[in-house]
């Protein structure tokens, strides 16, 4: 499976390589000895696929790739400091330190406020927010002032997962109940913003009781403009229903 990624991702990226020498220089012809390709194709085949492919998952893989998994349960007293939190949408430093494994300030994009607290978002997976069933919270949320952001996943009082999402213009979070009344929930992730390139893909994934599981990884929104291609191309998904889920593809 892998070797098959690597092999499509080879394949786009010659095409592409080659619309943009064909666009901005001529194309030198190099003459070689049958034995020469025999034995350059033959390399070729002795190379890592395992190396190559871990190299090119970011964007086939992420899905799979973004997040870890936990299963902290919190202490009460934090687990009550939390749900204060919630309406406050602040909390101290030092309590954030342990309900949010692995989390580092950036001070470079938000300081503490005078009580050392950092703003929090949360974002609900169930209709009664106060139950705290299934949610998940953004520390250090700073309103899309930074291109990425951390999103750790709770059930209850357990820490489940943590995702570190490139979103580039600002994380937006849904969800939906699935047939078995679960939520799946979903992002988008920036893969690739520029002068004639853009590419946006949604990343669902599904909660089933302290395990977060990775369902689907659809792209959004992609395209191809010049000078990178000879004429524009774009393909843009939309979410018509939620369950059963269907999206409406624009090429």
């Amino acid at each position: 499976m892998k070797f098959c990624r690597f092999i499509n991702f080879l394949l786009f990226s010659i095409i592409l390589l080659t619309g943009i020498s064909c666009n901005l220089v001529s194309l030198s012809k190099i003459n070689s000895r049958e034995s020469e390709m025999l034995n350059f194709i033959d390399s070729i085949s002795q190379l890592n696929t395992d190396e190559l492919a871990e190299k090119v998952a970011f964007s086939s893989d992420s899905l799979f790739r973004n997040q870890k998994v936990f299963e902290l349960k919190l202490s009460d007293s934090d687990f009550e400091n939390l749900k204060k939190s919630s309406v406050s949408q602040k909390i101290n430093i030092e309590i954030a330190k342990r309900i949010f494994l692995d989390f580092k300030l950036d001070t470079s994009c938000m300081e503490l406020d005078k009580d050392n607290n950092i703003q929090l978002k949360f974002y609900w997976f169930d209709q009664d927010t106060t139950l705290f069933e299934n949610y998940a919270i953004v520390p250090a949320f700073n309103e899309g002032l930074t291109w990425d952001c951390e999103l750790y996943v709770y059930n209850k009082q357990i820490l489940i997962a943590k995702h570190e999402v490139f979103h580039r213009y600002g994380f937006v979070l849904n969800y939906f109940k699935d047939f078995d009344e679960k939520p799946v929930f979903y992002y988008l992730q920036n893969y690739m913003s520029g002068t004639g390139i853009w590419w946006f893909n949604y990343n669902f994934y599904k909660i089933d009781e302290n395990n977060v599981l990775p369902a689907l990884n659809i792209v959004q929104v992609s395209n191809l403009q010049p000078f990178w291609a000879n004429r524009s191309f774009t393909i843009e998904s939309e979410i018509t229903q939620t369950n059963p889920l269907i999206f409406k593809f624009t090429y």
